[in-house]
């Protein structure tokens, strides 16, 4: 069958590209694009587990067995029809079809350098040219991204108004790449109430449940000890953190409104963006930094509300290498147990330094590897951090007024206020929500783009083509 598949790409026309087997990988195509000299390498069972005829037509999930098929799967037929590519599946002559876009995008592996990123074309369809921005994916676009310090923020600061948040899904919009880009948004001229604080958040989607609420809850002194569950109900300063840490998935938005504020001027809030800590401690001890994206730091609450505990390394990396979360509250963080096992940590590390085999474990960080040493570097690392952490220079002072809602990326942003007088009666309302939830909000303005004459399913129908 290979050979007879072989002889089909050979005497097959091709204008625009070629397409064989590889001879040296089995189960593998070889794919050329028009002006490239590498070639796309793809394994027969990736395509055919990522072709369209094998996923629900209305729901786009898979509908075959993909562990079934054998590693080795080869088309028995194939051929070029235009930009498609068009090949036929053993046994039953199952039909998938390729467009040339879509195997350049999803190219992961090339016989020579890998091309420049490639540039999305302009799709005349609505479907397309959205398409278009889905593959650019505008909830985590990085290029638009802003690493700030208090100085370098813009006067005024990233605001919307209340109305145009809530009358336009542009405003909306508008509002959530503000977020997306600087961590942060505030929605300027809201009704001072709890009702019309709850109405922006849901503009985004349905609010996240904690331990603090089902959805909406108020941050005040409480007067009875009893009923005091986390420092924010004192009037106690609270230091640089984020929220929920010790939760399995920490919220992704939190959103305060200081519908009373501290008439003697006290209780400011303190933003810092987790990004520009990092960019700091980065270049400044690149050994603390490397610990931080690799240590677990545990947190836990107990409390009558309840018991939970999680760990997370206090910079979480992408796949690209760069810091996609920043997670921390040393008010929160639990006792070291033991050390981890470090396996796929440090071999991950190993990898990306190319300090060499990497089945074998890496030597770079020995110094983790017994207790003597390895709990010291976790305190030095952790010093390291509240020390940059404390920079004024990355510090935003903002005293929120009555009439202004912050929604921030608890993800990103750190938070923290100062002291109050216990008795002025300061009032701070507000919820979490979801990352899925805010993040796929910019995308179902940005794809679907309501009554643009396209809906998700035409969507779905079009990504696999």
């Amino acid at each position: 069958m290979l050979q007879a598949f072989r002889r089909l790409f050979i005497r097959t026309p091709f204008t625009r590209t070629a397409c064989t087997l590889s001879t040296e990988h089995p189960g593998v195509i070889s794919v050329g694009f028009p002006g490239l000299k590498s070639r796309a390498l793809f394994h027969g069972i990736f395509l055919r587990d990522h072709c369209e005829t094998s996923r629900h037509p209305l729901t786009g999930q898979r509908s075959i067995d993909t562990f079934e098929l054998p590693l080795d799967l080869l088309p028995s037929r194939g051929e070029w029809q235009g930009e498609e590519l068009h090949l036929e599946w053993p046994p039953d002559s199952t039909r998938s079809v390729f467009t040339m876009h879509w195997l350049r995008r999803h190219a992961y592996w090339w016989d020579g350098p890998p091309p420049p990123p490639l540039s999305l074309p302009q799709h005349s369809s609505k479907v397309g040219s959205r398409l278009d921005l889905w593959w650019q994916d505008e909830a985590r676009r990085k290029d638009s991204r802003v690493v700030w310090e208090s100085s370098t923020l813009p006067s005024p600061l990233p605001s919307l108004s209340y109305s145009d948040w809530m009358d336009s899904d542009g405003g909306l919009l508008q509002g959530l790449r503000l977020l997306r880009d600087y961590g942060f948004v505030m929605l300027q001229g809201a009704p001072v109430s709890e009702e019309a604080t709850e109405a922006a958040c849901l503009r985004i989607g349905f609010l996240r449940p904690t331990l603090y609420g089902p959805g909406m809850w108020r941050t005040e002194v409480l007067a009875s000890p009893k009923d005091i569950t986390d420092t924010a109900f004192t009037s106690a300063a609270l230091a640089l953190h984020t929220d929920n840490n010790y939760l399995r998935d920490p919220p992704g938005l939190q959103v305060f409104h200081c519908t009373k504020a501290d008439a003697g001027g006290g209780g400011g809030s303190l933003l810092a963006d987790g990004l520009a800590i990092a960019r700091e401690i980065e270049r400044e001890d690149p050994a603390s930094f490397r610990l931080l994206t690799l240590w677990p730091i545990p947190y836990h609450h107990t409390g009558r509300d309840g018991i939970v505990g999680a760990s997370r390394p206090v910079f979480e990396l992408d796949e690209q290498g760069q810091v996609s979360g920043v997670f921390f509250n040393n008010d929160d963080r639990g006792p070291v147990l033991g050390l981890p096992t470090w396996g796929r940590e440090l071999a991950l590390v190993r990898a990306l330094t190319g300090t060499g085999d990497m089945v074998k474990g890496p030597s770079p960080a020995s110094n983790l590897l017994h207790p003597s040493t390895a709990v010291p570097a976790l305190y030095s690392a952790l010093r390291v951090l509240q020390g940059v952490m404390r920079r004024s220079s990355l510090t935003l002072r903002l005293r929120l007024q009555p009439g202004t809602i912050l929604l921030f990326n608890n993800h990103r942003v750190l938070h923290g206020r100062e002291g109050f007088h216990s008795t002025s009666g300061r009032t701070l309302v507000g919820c979490y929500i979801g990352a899925d939830e805010w993040q796929s909000k910019i995308r179902e303005l940005t794809l679907l783009g309501r009554g643009a004459g396209c809906d998700s399913q035409d969507i779905q129908r079009a990504l696999y083509t």
